[in-house]
């Protein structure tokens, strides 16, 4: 792969092609209404919502169902109904209907005025992604599953070996198609997509040897393109393997007002809530969400 020994100059070029929008206070903003949602102030949730929405060209899927649920807890169904159409125009999938909030909605007469277009946003989002992108990268994360992980521990260490170098092989064809087409990201490529990128990347940049690349996936964050839970989960595994310590987490347990402040603020920085926003258990090494997380 001739490409691959040009692409740390290519990648930093290929950026060029994400927004240029910083979407920090995005995320900041989200995160604020996400515990004005564990507050039951419904109300500023939204008005939180609403403003972290205008700031960006592309709001992320789960942004757009917490917002959805919280309007309908506030008796505004008219702006939910806006929210799941928008979702669905996003390829998002109706599992979320499953969730108790949405149960009131579906009795209402927005859940057949979207249930009328339901063909319209799909044929949308199917002309919004990158279709070749996204049947390359489905193939990458199907050779990842269903080749280089299944049954790995099982195996001899030859074979294992060799599956590794398979390994890289993903990784360097996806680094080529990130200089191609752009970094992989929800709005490009629909969230199942995506998500099946972030477990590639999670899988390669985790690596020390890959440690180059970790530039990209920051710049991808600050741009809306990579998400902030997926870049520090892959960053703090990074920082275990590399006997770093931790960055973005209490695994250390190390629950010190200075190593709270120090994690804070390294959060704060690529858009993650504070750690107040999680209930620390057995010296920080299990944290539970208090919000947050869509339920």
């Amino acid at each position: 792969m001739k490409k691959v020994s040009y692409l740390v100059l290519f990648l930093f070029i290929s950026l060029g092609k994400l927004s240029g929008q910083d979407y920090l206070p995005y995320y900041h903003l989200c995160n604020d209404a996400d515990e004005q949602i564990y507050l039951k102030d419904y109300d500023l949730a939204l008005e939180k919502f609403d403003s972290a929405f205008s700031k960006v060209p592309y709001v992320h899927n789960l942004q757009y169902i917490k917002a959805s649920k919280c309007a309908i807890l506030s008796n505004q169904h008219k702006k939910a109904y806006e929210y799941i159409c928008q979702l669905k125009k996003q390829g998002n999938s109706d599992d979320f209907f499953k969730k108790k909030p949405f149960k009131t909605f579906q009795k209402s007469h927005y859940y057949e005025l979207y249930k009328d277009s339901i063909e319209v946003y799909e044929m949308t989002f199917q002309s919004s992604i990158h279709k070749e992108y996204t049947r390359l990268i489905d193939s990458l994360h199907h050779i990842d599953q269903n080749v280089v992980r299944k049954n790995y521990i099982r195996i001899s260490k030859e074979k294992r070996k060799k599956l590794m170098a398979l390994d890289q092989e993903i990784f360097e064809k996806l680094l080529e198609l990130i200089d191609e087409y752009g970094f992989p990201s929800e709005q490009l490529l629909g969230r199942d997509t995506y998500f099946s990128v972030a477990t590639i990347l999670l899988h390669n940049l985790r690596e020390p040897q890959n440690q180059k690349y970790h530039a990209m996936a920051l710049k991808a964050v600050k741009n809306g393109a990579y998400l902030p839970s997926n870049y520090a989960y892959m960053y703090e595994v990074y920082c275990e393997i590399s006997d770093n310590g931790t960055y973005y987490m209490t695994f250390n347990q190390d629950l010190s007002e200075g190593n709270i402040a120090r994690i804070d603020k390294n959060r704060k920085e690529i858009g993650l809530p504070p750690l107040s926003s999680y209930f620390l258990k057995n010296n920080g090494r299990t944290m539970n969400f208090k919000w947050g997380r869509f339920k």
